[in-house]
């Protein structure tokens, strides 16, 4: 019985550790995205790619060059499927606005 008992406990105690690491690990990951929503929806119109670049990478951001003039802005590090801020540059190489795309 004492096995038993000693068996249910090592059980419980390595369920509830990974519930808390998952926890965790989602909560970090949505707080990412919150950031990053926030820098997207605060980018002033009008600021040049080089600002942006440096903005995004001081916030702690990747910032990805796209062909025709759209920069992709994303989490740092691995993610299955991060959201992401696009940014469509005019001719002029200033932002002329950015969308915010959910993760999925």
């Amino acid at each position: 019985m004492r096995t038993y008992n000693k068996k249910m406990r090592s059980y419980f105690l390595a369920l509830a550790l990974a519930l808390a690491i998952f926890s965790g690990v989602f909560g970090y990951s949505h707080f990412q995205a919150q950031r990053l929503h926030g820098f997207c929806t605060n980018l002033t119109l009008g600021t040049d790619i080089a600002k942006v670049r440096e903005m995004a990478q001081q916030q702690g951001f990747d910032a990805l060059m796209d062909p025709h003039a759209q920069m992709r802005i994303e989490l740092t590090g691995a993610h299955i499927s991060p959201p992401k801020c696009r940014v469509f540059f005019n001719p002029e190489r200033n932002v002329e606005y950015r969308i915010w795309q959910e993760s999925g």
